[in-house]
């Protein structure tokens, strides 16, 4: 009866002891898992609403000559049938561009590309379209504070940058004054792709504030759980290792892969690759200090365990009966 007894006390604190195996192993996954949502939250609300990376996105960008090229052309398709609905053309108008005093559409598209290509180049026309994804920064931001992403594509409008080119080519006026509204609102990020984002993008926003909250109440829960203190610190270690060193891997890669999976054409994967490695230098930074604690974690709590383990050996040995 007795040796029942204690067979049944045994059982049950090795039942106790799976749980709490299991439970530590759990929280251990949780806090990793959280611990990459919130790596990607500050990069997300930080970086994205950051004026000065989206200056050097600009930068980094524009001054591809591809981009500029690509800008051209896709401003040359649309002004194009306005130029020629102004037939007859002034002559300074025709001079500029090389044309007839009635082009066709495509010879004043042609026109067009050439010499917007020039104009695109001077640093007064860089900096006005600096500006425009400045506008495009403080519309994003807006809506991350707010927490509500817009699924509609993220668009720079040139509308400014349009009309002072249309007033250099015609004087008169009468080029600008028939450059519709939107004519030069220019897609950055499609609407497929912000709608795919937008859930995340939201989330993030929503769970600003808990998920740090979140992440170190699973530490702690680690901690609580683990048989010996070393050994959380180390299983912490080891997830922040797992963490930042996967989502570095991310970062550095998203530049290159992200413009093939979305299938653009070349010139737009030379500017998209251009603003991915600037908006993802932070993260890249953030994930690299998440590996960098996390293996000093690791090595620390292993040192700590061998230390406790060779004092427990010592102590044992020295209660032994001689």
């Amino acid at each position: 009866m007795l040796r029942h007894g204690r067979d049944s006390f045994h059982g049950t604190l090795y039942d106790v002891g799976v749980l709490r195996s299991i439970s530590f192993a759990g929280a251990v996954l949780l806090t990793a898992g959280l611990l990459l949502l919130a790596n990607l939250g500050l990069w997300a609300l930080v970086g994205l609403q950051d004026g000065a990376t989206f200056g050097r996105v600009g930068a980094a960008v524009l001054e591809r000559p591809e981009v500029r090229a690509l800008v051209a052309r896709r401003l040359a398709e649309r002004l194009a049938p306005v130029v020629v609905r102004l037939a007859p053309l002034e002559g300074s108008t025709r001079r500029a561009l090389g044309i007839p005093a009635e082009p066709t559409v495509p010879e004043a598209e042609t026109a067009l590309r050439h010499h917007l290509e020039t104009y695109l180049a001077d640093p007064a026309t860089l900096a006005a379209m600096d500006a425009a994804l400045g506008d495009v920064r403080s519309q994003l931001a807006s809506q991350l504070a707010a927490g509500t992403i817009d699924g509609a594509s993220l668009d720079i409008d040139l509308g400014v940058v349009v009309r002072a080119y249309a007033d250099r080519l015609d004087p008169t006026g009468a080029l600008a004054d028939r450059v519709p509204e939107g004519l030069a609102r220019l897609p950055l990020v499609g609407a497929p792709t912000m709608a795919s984002l937008e859930p995340f993008l939201e989330t993030i926003v929503g769970l600003r504030w808990l998920l740090p909250l979140a992440c170190v109440a699973a530490m702690a829960t680690v901690i609580v759980l683990a048989r010996h203190r070393a050994h959380a610190f180390a299983w912490l270690g080891l997830a922040g290792v797992v963490v930042g060193t996967s989502s570095l891997l991310v970062a550095s890669a998203a530049p290159l892969v992200l413009p093939r999976l979305t299938g653009v054409d070349t010139v737009s994967s030379v500017a998209v690759t251009g603003a991915l490695q600037v908006l993802t230098a932070g993260l890249v930074v953030q994930s690299a200090l998440i590996a960098v604690v996390g293996l000093a974690l690791v090595v620390a709590g292993i040192a700590a365990s061998t230390v406790t383990g060779d004092r427990s050996h010592a102590v044992t040995i020295a209660e032994r009966p001689v």
